[in-house]
């Protein structure tokens, strides 16, 4: 399973914490509903005019007329609104709820195959200790092969961030101040670019030149930064 790929059972998680936000949601629409006005907003339109009224059980079928600066008009509209928001949050929820209960990767994944067969098969999901052993316990490589589209480098380092699961490739280059060596170094860059390993996000990039050198502060910052 590489770095980037996501885990079936994060899924699960993730609905659960919608169904956190839409319950609280939901609260909140019915606690507004609760001090809401009475009645109902009627709009009518006629060339460019528009006008309100507002209807109640006891009152006219047409309603009573409303002037455009009459705040109950906007108390009204968003009364109707968090009606329908309500609605659509607690089918919502149900299907949230529905989903959880029949899914197979609301929880720990339980396979069906045989205990035997098991370690014959490669799983959804791995702990972070099995994911660890796949790096052989070191949590970087010296000079890996990398095949990119444009050819195949060596990085000083690919590093291994335990806790996000994310791959860093970790080039440092250390003559920038020689022009022949900076340009070839740019063309890399750009190669790494073209096969998604991104300056940031999954590519760090350490340089110094004869006057200026990285010191073991900056790499530790850097180290803190993207992989722990």
């Amino acid at each position: 399973m590489k770095a980037d790929e996501q885990n079936p059972q994060e899924y699960g998680a993730l609905l659960k914490n919608a169904k956190e936000l839409f319950t609280k949601l939901l609260e909140e629409k019915r606690a507004s509903l609760k001090n809401a006005p009475e009645g109902k907003l009627r709009v009518t339109k006629s060339g460019t005019t528009v006008q309100y009224y507002v209807r109640t059980a006891d009152g006219k079928r047409n309603g009573r007329y409303l002037k455009k600066t009459d705040a109950l008009i906007r108390h009204l509209a968003q009364k109707e609104y968090d009606e329908d928001a309500a609605k659509a949050l607690e089918s919502e929820i149900a299907l949230i709820e529905d989903f959880l209960r029949q899914s197979r990767f609301s929880g720990q994944f339980q396979t069906k195959l045989h205990q035997s067969k098991q370690p014959l098969a490669e799983h959804l999901s791995l702990s972070d200790e099995e994911y660890v052993k796949r790096w052989k316990h070191i949590p970087f490589r010296y000079e890996p092969r990398l095949k990119l589209k444009a050819y195949t480098v060596h990085p000083d380092f690919m590093c291994l961030n335990v806790r996000t699961r994310t791959e860093f490739v970790w080039e440092h280059f250390g003559m920038m101040d020689d022009t022949e060596y900076a340009a070839k170094n740019v063309l890399k860059l750009h190669a790494y670019q073209a096969d998604g390993w991104i300056p940031g996000r999954n590519l760090i990039i350490t340089m110094e030149t004869k006057k200026s050198h990285i010191d073991a502060i900056s790499i530790q910052q850097i180290i803190e930064a993207y992989l722990l």
